[in-house]
This record gives C-alpha cells, structure tokens and sequence, in this order.
C-alpha cells in the first residue's frame, strides 16, 4: 500500500487516525515519509522491547539504552520491512537480536 502525499498530509495532521493502522500501514506511513509513524510504534512496543531486554540485560540502563538504540535502528531499516513476508512484532524481534540490533551483545 503506496500513500498519495493527501493521505500522507491527512495521517501527519491525525494521530488519532495513525493509532488506527495496523503495524504494517504504520510502517509503509514511516517508509512514506509519516515520521509520527515511528511515536505510534514505539507507543505500542516499547513496553515489550523493554521486558525483553530486561530478560537479557538486567540494568536498567542498559534497557533505556538498548530502547533507543532499537527503534533508532528500526527507523533506519524501515525499507527492508516486508509486509508480505512478516508481522511487525517477529520482524522487531529478529531485529533486536540481530547483530545490527546489537541489543543483547
């Protein structure tokens, strides 16, 4: 799904509306060009990301940092996320322990 730049204005202007997307439309938003894209994502995965990473890390700020650092990274690598070959949540958990993720290292 390709955003017209309407419905890209219509998405930036209306977070309401960007809480609505599943997680893919969210990316393709974010790969769109919709930055806020990536606030509703983190709104809705950074709880997970963070017991994740406590499970590992154990020191918080190690998991504060390990937060930024993943969707920082997410944000960098949103055109390799494909809608079609997997859900949003298995690809950012492929992605935290990958070596680019580099979480858990």
């Amino acid at each position: 799904m390709s955003l017209t730049n309407d419905e890209l204005t219509a998405l930036v202007c209306s977070p309401s509306r960007l809480r609505a997307l599943s997680d893919a439309e969210l990316m393709n938003a974010l790969c769109s060009g919709c930055n806020d894209a990536l606030a509703i994502l983190f709104e809705r995965h950074s709880a997970w990301v963070c017991e994740t990473a406590r499970e590992k890390l154990r020191n918080d700020a190690e998991v504060e940092a390990t937060l930024g650092r993943v969707f920082a990274d997410i944000f960098r690598a949103k055109d390799e996320f494909n809608s079609d070959r997997e859900n949003f949540k298995h690809w950012l958990l492929k992605y935290m322990e990958s070596d680019r993720g580099r979480p858990f290292a």
